[in-house]
């Protein structure tokens, strides 16, 4: 199942590729513009995430796993996200 989901999210990335180049095809400037906004807010989340407290990295665990029925002391896939990498917990 998890080699679908990256299945997925390669593919999605792929087209999102692919709608930029005829995009741009077709409306250069409007495309850029539109790529450039995309970027932008892109930045903006990933800042928001990274420099998020801790506090709230932990309180957005839990309402994640109360949302889905998951035991607060049962480890998940989140749990393991947010101790390694750029997002990481320390």
């Amino acid at each position: 199942m998890w080699a679908r989901a990256a299945y997925k999210t390669h593919l999605n990335l792929v087209f999102l590729v692919a709608l930029f180049i005829v995009g741009y095809h077709y409306q250069p400037i409007a495309t850029l513009l539109f790529a450039i906004f995309f970027a932008v807010i892109s930045i903006f989340t990933v800042l928001q995430i990274y420099f998020m407290p801790v506090k709230a990295k932990l309180e957005a665990i839990a309402k994640t796993k109360a949302r889905h029925g998951i035991p607060l002391d049962q480890p998940h896939k989140i749990d393991k996200i947010l101790q390694s990498g750029y997002f990481r917990i320390s």
